[in-house]
């Protein structure tokens, strides 16, 4: 039912869903958001099992410009499911698993110009 009332927020260009868990299945009510430009699912994942399949991100709205999914379960493979989101300017996956074998290509998306990566340690949290 609250996911179903997104409709009615068609105009919203700014979300944040910080440390709310969603299911990966819920994230295809968002493209209702046709206005959306940033979202924030930072540390939204489930502790048991991967948030974002790849068909999860690839139901994404295309017009984002700015994506944080900071310290969620993702995995390298759901890199090429970015590829829809050709208007995306900033995308946080610090925290994530992707990058961490080095080979996390996103030059298929040509706006992309800030690009965060790597394995949050209270360390690099602090400087």
């Amino acid at each position: 039912k609250q996911w179903g009332e997104l409709v009615n927020f068609a105009d919203v260009e700014e979300v944040e869903l910080t440390q709310i868990p969603i299911r990966s299945s819920e994230l295809k009510h968002l493209q209702s958001l046709s206005a959306l430009k940033k979202l924030s699912l930072r540390s939204s994942s489930y502790k048991h099992g991967t948030l974002f399949g790849g068909n999860a991100i690839a139901s994404l709205p295309d017009g984002i410009k700015e994506l944080d999914l900071h310290g969620d379960n993702l995995s390298t493979s759901a890199v090429s499911h970015f590829a829809h989101l050709k208007e995306l300017t900033h995308l946080d996956l610090q925290g994530t698993n992707i990058g961490r074998d080095g080979d996390a290509d996103f030059s298929f998306l040509p706006a992309l110009t800030h690009l965060r990566l790597g394995i949050v340690t209270s360390e690099t949290a602090l400087s």
